[in-house]
C-alpha cells in the first residue's frame, strides 16, 4: 500500500515544471494531469492544484495542474512520452496539433513504436495549429562506437541501446588491459536487441579465446599418426568347469533321534 503525503503549499504562482518536482521531492510518484486555462499570467503558471495545497494523497495519486495559457495557445500534452505514435497523433490532433513524426534511433527509455521525447517538450505551451515534433523509438538502433573505452563502460552503453554484448579476449601488449581494441558491427545500424561482439584486450595471465578464422594465416597443419596394424587376437583359454566340492552333510538319521513308542501296560 502507497504511503500517505501532504500536497504543500506554495504551488499555485510557481512554473509548472517547478510545482511537479516540488511534489516530488516529498514523495509522490503519481501522474501529474494538466488543464490549461487562458490567462495574462506567464504561460505554465500554476493557477490551480486538485487536490487542493495541504490535501493529505496516497503517494501514487493523480494531481491535476491548471496552468496559465496565453489567449490561442494550447498544452502540449503533459502524458506525451510513452505514447503509442496513433495515440499520440490523436492527443495532439484533439488539440488542434499536428504531429511530425521522427524515427528515434538512439538509447531509449521508452519501448520500439512509442514516444521517446517531442519537440516542443511535454507541457510547452504552443500556438493553436502549430506542429510539434514527436521522436517514436524505432526498432533499429545506430550502434555506438565503443573502441578504446573500458569493457565495463562499454557494455552498460551498449545495453542503454537496448544491445546485447558478447565478449572476447585478446592479448595486445600496445594497449591498456580491460579496454576494447574493436567491436562489429560499429557505425552502422543494428536492430535492437541483437549482439555487439567487442574484443577487451586481456590481461597477462587471461587465457585468450580462440582466433576467429582468417586472422592469422594458416592454421599448422598436425601429422596424421602412423597407421599401425591392430595385434592378432589371441584365441581365449578354454573355460574350465569348476568342480563341485561337496560340504559334508549333517544327516539326522545319525544322532539316533528315532522316539521309542512308550509301552503298553
Amino acid at each position: 500500500s502507497s504511503k500517505e503525503i501532504t500536497i504543500p503549499s506554495g504551488l499555485l504562482g510557481q512554473d509548472y515544471t517547478t510545482a511537479v518536482n516540488r511534489l516530488k521531492a516529498g514523495g509522490w510518484t503519481g501522474q501529474p494531469q494538466q488543464k490549461a486555462q487562458e490567462s495574462d499570467q506567464a504561460a505554465n503558471t500554476v493557477l490551480a492544484v486538485d487536490p487542493t495545497e495541504g490535501s493529505k494523497i496516497a503517494s501514487d495519486a493523480a494531481v491535476t495542474f491548471t496552468v496559465a495559457a496565453a489567449p490561442n495557445e494550447v498544452l502540449v500534452p503533459a502524458n506525451l512520452v510513452g505514447m503509442t505514435e496513433q495515440k499520440a497523433r490523436d492527443a495532439l490532433s484533439a488539440l488542434g496539433l499536428e504531429a511530425s513524426v521522427m524515427p528515434y534511433y538512439e538509447a531509449a527509455k521508452q519501448d520500439v513504436g512509442e514516444v521517446e521525447q517531442s519537440e516542443p517538450a511535454a507541457g510547452s505551451s504552443v500556438p493553436k495549429n502549430s506542429t510539434v515534433t514527436i521522436s517514436v523509438v524505432n526498432k533499429n538502433v545506430n550502434v555506438p562506437d565503443v573502441r578504446n573505452l573500458d569493457v565495463q563502460t562499454a557494455t552498460v552503453k551498449l545495453e542503454s541501446y537496448g544491445l546485447k554484448v558478447e565478449k572476447a579476449l585478446r592479448p595486445d601488449p600496445s594497449r591498456q588491459p580491460g579496454t576494447v581494441a574493436n567491436q562489429n558491427p560499429v557505425g552502422s545500424a543494428a536492430p535492437r536487441g541483437s549482439t555487439v561482439q567487442i574484443i577487451v584486450v586481456a590481461a597477462s595471465q587471461q587465457t585468450t579465446s580462440p582466433t576467429p578464422t582468417g586472422d592469422s594465416g594458416e592454421p599448422e597443419e598436425t601429422p596424421s599418426p602412423e597407421h599401425t596394424t591392430p595385434p592378432a587376437s589371441t584365441t581365449p583359454p578354454t573355460s574350465t568347469t569348476p568342480t563341485a566340492t561337496a560340504t559334508a552333510g549333517s544327516g539326522l538319521g545319525g544322532l539316533g533321534l528315532g522316539g521309542g513308542r512308550p509301552g503298553s501296560g
